[in-house]
């Protein structure tokens, strides 16, 4: 994704189904779930990255006011909602595992479109992520999720670096 290969999609969407596994045995059951939404949401990121817009290369850009305002409004509707169901389903971590849910959802799917804001949305995440796969007894998994947050700070800084080069970008 630094480097805006396509292979990003279908790399992932293997990376999607081993992870769905552990994360089910660990009882993140809202991770688990969201490897499955991941994998549909590659799929269409993958057609998005290969087509572009009217047929021309898909440009990194920044989200709109409204595109913003959408997932801030979906990352606190949709972790009330994950929270509660987690809580009935005995969750290991249930507001924390569905405030990552919620954000890497919003994330995944500003990437789908190219937003470099999602960069921003995956730091807060793996923020999160590191520490709660931890805990949850996934060191490893936490080691991956630390490389995780690295690779976003530069790919962060790489985008960044190619919207200042080609202006200001669309805000």
């Amino acid at each position: 994704t630094v480097k805006e290969n396509v292979w990003t999609w279908p790399v992932g969407i293997a990376n999607n189904i081993v992870f769905s596994a552990l994360f089910w045995q660990g009882r993140l059951f809202a991770d688990a779930s969201l490897q499955i939404i991941y994998i549909v949401l590659s799929i269409y990121g993958w057609l998005n990255w290969r087509r572009g817009t009217s047929g021309g290369r898909l440009e990194i850009r920044y989200a709109s006011q409204t595109e913003r305002l959408i997932c801030i409004l979906f990352v606190i509707v949709a972790t009330w909602i994950l929270s509660h169901i987690l809580v009935a389903a005995n969750g290991a971590a249930p507001f924390w595992d569905a405030f990552t849910t919620a954000l890497s959802l919003a994330a995944q799917a500003l990437m789908c479109r190219k937003r470099i804001d999602h960069w921003i949305v995956w730091i807060t995440a793996d923020i999160v992520y590191v520490p709660l796969y931890f805990q949850r007894g996934l060191p490893l998994t936490s080691a991956l999720y630390l490389v995780f947050l690295i690779l976003c700070i530069a790919g962060l800084k790489r985008w960044s670096s190619g919207m200042s080069q080609m202006g200001s970008g669309s805000r």
